[in-house]
């Protein structure tokens, strides 16, 4: 599966969607982990992080949208880009997040 993570947009936010350990495990699962230019800076995370950590570093949100937009879902969230993705391999696996989320 691709798994990208793209950079927080809302103003005085610092959160990231994936921390390199996060991006690791995924890594080591199996799974390609692409992550926007500076993404975990406002957490203290630097792309040299994520790349230690075998995740693969993409210059734009717009860069990132390309690379995965093929193999993924569209699904958006309040606070997320509106292009936050999901990928399509498993639509049982994120039943949850979908019924959780349905706002």
């Amino acid at each position: 599966m691709k798994i990208g993570c793209p950079k927080e947009i809302k103003p005085q936010e610092f959160r990231v969607g994936m921390t390199p350990n996060a991006a690791r495990e995924a890594v080591n699962a199996g799974h390609s982990v692409m992550v926007e230019t500076n993404a975990g800076t406002g957490a203290g995370f630097t792309d040299a992080d994520y790349v230690a950590a075998g995740a693969k570093i993409v210059g734009t949100a717009s860069d990132l949208e390309q690379v995965t937009k093929a193999e993924v879902i569209k699904y958006s969230a309040g606070g997320f880009r509106d292009f936050t993705r999901i990928a399509a391999s498993d639509p049982v696996m994120w039943r949850d997040v979908f019924l959780n989320n349905r706002e």
